[in-house]
């Protein structure tokens, strides 16, 4: 990431990651830490710890009951199990926060003037407990000033081992995140693999309002990756340049836009196979092409930045 921002309209606020330890969270964690100091924003992250996982680590006769036959049996896992593998992940999360600020501190005290001290870098993790994305809609709405950005993995702790390549159904946190949110945090990045420093940006565009505010949010991403901005116009492509070039070289951006006939799903889809791309995505566009934000997610192979 480059600098700080220049343009107030790119300022961004408060930024949240929802970590649980997984490969995809810990990858978020890093990369909401570097937009954190490229846009000058508040960064924190949110631990959840599952009420009802919790609960079966304190209950050593706690077993399964099979709604079919209503025949008991013993859990796979042992409570003691359990709450071993809880308390693991609370450890790697708080190492995971410790070493992004270690890493950002380093990379800090290298550019410090000589003689001066590197400004720290604030990570506050906080804990909960309940259901997790619950939780985590809770502390968006707790957030000082409000939440401007949230990031989580497409797919959490449990299920990263069955993660595939080419896009997939998204874990139910991040389902019931990326659908119920909207009055907290105004963009989601899902990951569905950890991202280069400068990654690809594209933006789908049909002209609507919810479009443009994608479009700044692409170019505020771009800019911080010193990268540029491929727009899917699903429209009059030439008209829709004209209308955007002087918009992303105001901000120093570097734009191409490709010419589109109007958006359906596969077409979308084919536009943006490119894996490891962020897809900035208004979120009315899924309603444009007759699908949930989730489902048209789910059929994506790249990460998406949705705004709202």
């Amino acid at each position: 990431m480059t600098g700080g921002a220049e343009r107030a309209e790119d300022a961004w606020g408060a930024i949240v990651v929802a970590l649980d330890a997984s490969p995809l969270s810990l990858a978020g964690l890093r990369l909401a830490a570097r937009l954190a100091r490229h846009f000058g924003a508040p960064v924190s992250a949110v631990c959840v710890e599952d009420a009802d996982i919790a609960r079966l680590a304190r209950h050593p006769g706690a077993v399964a009951l099979c709604t079919l036959t209503g025949r008991a049996r013993p859990l796979a896992l042992t409570p003691e199990a359990i709450a071993g593998t809880l308390a693991g992940q609370r450890r790697a999360a708080q190492a995971a926060v410790d070493a992004v600020q270690r890493a950002l501190a380093d990379e800090d005290l290298g550019t410090a003037p000589e003689g001066e001290a590197a400004a720290s870098f604030d990570l506050p993790l906080h804990r909960r407990q309940g259901a997790v994305a619950r939780e985590i809609a809770a502390a968006l709405a707790e957030t000082a000033g409000g939440c401007d950005l949230l990031v989580l993995g497409a797919v959490g702790q449990a299920r990263t081992r069955w993660q595939r390549s080419r896009g997939g159904p998204l874990g139910s946190t991040a389902r019931a995140l990326v659908g119920e949110v909207a009055p907290s945090a105004p963009r989601v990045l899902v990951l569905r693999r950890p991202l280069d420093e400068r990654p690809p940006v594209f933006c789908a565009w049909d002209g609507s309002a919810g479009a443009l505010r994608a479009f700044d949010t692409a170019c505020a991403l771009a800019a911080a990756a010193d990268t540029g901005v491929a727009v899917l116009a699903f429209g009059d492509g030439p008209a829709e340049e004209r209308r955007l070039g002087e918009r992303a070289r105001s901000r120093g951006v570097r734009l191409r836009v490709q010419s589109l006939p109007p958006p359906t799903p596969p077409r979308l889809v084919r536009a943006a196979d490119f894996p490891q791309a962020v897809l900035v995505l208004p979120a009315e566009l899924a309603m444009t092409v007759g699908l949930s934000t989730p489902d048209l997610i789910d059929r994506l192979s790249c990460s998406v930045l949705l705004v709202r």
